[in-house]
């Protein structure tokens, strides 16, 4: 609740990604420089952090912070279905200081917003039937096994927290449950004065 707060100014656009594992900071891209790169804010304000990644479009960290899994490129907002140029998505494992990097996909087609989750890297990908839907790679065998199976709408903007991803499919909202391998459609209730405002408007 509350009035919301400015925690950046710089006149480049800036888009969040996610959180730091250890909250401290609000991680988002911003073409500031040459190319997009990934920062980070405290949540109250304060100095920004960059992380010396170049080309990222998301990024999730592990829980322990050193290494990222990232996307280099931004290409699933463009006007198109089904592309398959040069352009397109992989998934890149880097550690913190972008010295090494590891390319972890290799689909022609979409694979993009990773999260970082234990041993597992979860993203969504039209890489079986041409729909979106979440699939997860293991770090330890590199075997990618599929979460979700939605044949008539893509998943779109997956986040994940804690034991759940939450996405949108079909005009609702979705979540998926890791521990139990299942996604269910959630049921979103609008409070009786906020649903008054609506019916006035």
């Amino acid at each position: 609740g509350g009035e919301p707060a400015r925690l950046t100014f710089h006149p480049a656009h800036d888009r969040v990604v996610g959180w730091t594992p250890d909250g401290k900071y609000i991680l988002f891209v911003s073409l500031r420089g040459v190319n997009p790169e990934l920062f980070g804010v405290p949540p109250g304000g304060g100095l920004e952090k960059r992380y010396p990644l170049d080309q990222v479009a998301y990024a999730s960290f592990s829980e322990d912070g050193k290494s990222v899994a990232l996307n280099r490129w931004n290409t699933d907002r463009m006007n198109w279905k089904g592309y398959r140029g040069g352009a397109q998505q992989d998934i890149f494992v880097a550690d913190a200081a972008g010295i090494e990097w590891k390319k972890i996909t290799d689909w022609p087609g979409y694979d993009n917003f990773p999260m970082w989750r234990g041993g597992q890297i979860y993203f969504s990908s039209d890489r079986e039937d041409g729909r979106m839907n979440i699939y997860a790679y293991d770090l330890a065998s590199g075997r990618t096994t599929r979460c979700t199976k939605h044949e008539d709408w893509d998943v779109e903007f997956p986040s994940i927290g804690g034991d759940r991803i939450v996405y949108g499919c079909r005009g609702y909202l979705y979540a998926y449950d890791i521990a139990k391998g299942k996604d269910e459609r959630l049921s979103i209730e609008i409070p009786s004065d906020r649903r008054q405002m609506r019916d006035r408007t």
